[in-house]
This record gives structure tokens, C-alpha cells and sequence, in this order.
């Protein structure tokens, strides 16, 4: 299964994501195997970033990135030639997103899950968060 998911990750679409991009992170894997196992939080996670196409289309198109580190440089240039210039980026408001919106003609839009905002008008980044929980609950049953 992981090979068939790390396949999937590799195949190259030269098509640039257009439109409404919705761009988040997020850390899988490293769980201790043992119960009372301490361990720092993130020593042995991967950091993932994935951007997704469209709130209203059928068939999204989706790129998951595995990244080096969840910085402001790395999240910034991520998205690189995945995502055309002209789209309009939607995050949440993370520290290490702000400012990624000028590298793109139509902005960037963000939500505050924080103060427990989750969509703002047609603002939202819930189908890329819907992408991460598919892929943890997949990996998860793997165990």
C-alpha cells in the first residue's frame, strides 16, 4: 500500500493547478510502537504538503508534496510549478503561509482555525483537509 500511495505522489501532471488553489500541511507517521514510549513530537514525522484545485469540481486534481520542513521559505516555494501564477491561493493562517499570496496574481484568501473559523464566504481549505484525514485513516488501518 505505501508503495502504491508513493507511486500516485510521483506521477508528474505538466498542467499547473489553475483557478482556486487550496494549499495546507501536515506531519504523518511517526507514532511510538510502544504505549508509554516518550518521544518529541515531530522527530520522526514527514512533513506533507498537498494543493488542491477547485472547491466545486467534479474530479479534483491534487498534488501532495512530501517537503523538507514546514518553514516560511520551504511553504512559500513549495508550491512552485504546481500552481499557476494567476490562481488564488487559499490557506489557513498559519505563521509560515503569510506572504505567500504575492507570488500569485489572484492573492491569497486565508481562514483562522484558531478563533474556530473554518470557512469565510466562499473561503476554505476543507477539501485539502479532507485529503490529509482520507490519507491518515488509510495509513492508520495499514497498522
Amino acid at each position: 500500500m505505501l508503495h502504491r500511495i508513493g507511486f500516485a505522489m510521483a506521477l508528474a501532471d505538466s498542467n499547473p493547478l489553475t483557478s482556486i488553489v487550496e494549499v495546507d500541511e501536515t506531519y504523518i507517521g511517526g507514532k511510538p510502537r510502544n504505549p508509554g514510549e516518550e518521544r518529541a513530537k515531530w522527530t520522526s514525522k514527514v512533513p506533507v504538503m498537498a494543493m488542491i484545485r477547485g472547491m466545486m469540481e467534479r474530479y479534483r486534481r491534487m498534488r501532495p508534496k512530501v517537503i523538507v520542513d514546514v518553514t516560511a521559505k520551504t511553504l512559500q516555494f513549495a508550491p512552485g510549478e504546481n500552481v499557476d501564477r494567476r490562481a488564488r491561493i487559499m490557506t489557513d493562517k498559519q505563521s509560515s503561509f503569510p506572504g505567500i499570496g504575492r507570488f500569485y496574481d489572484g492573492g491569497q484568501e486565508t481562514v483562522n482555525h484558531s478563533e474556530r473559523e473554518y470557512a469565510q464566504g466562499d473561503v476554505s481549505t476543507k477539501t485539502v483537509e479532507g485529503f490529509f484525514s482520507v490519507l491518515k485513516r488509510g495509513l492508520n488501518g495499514m497498522n
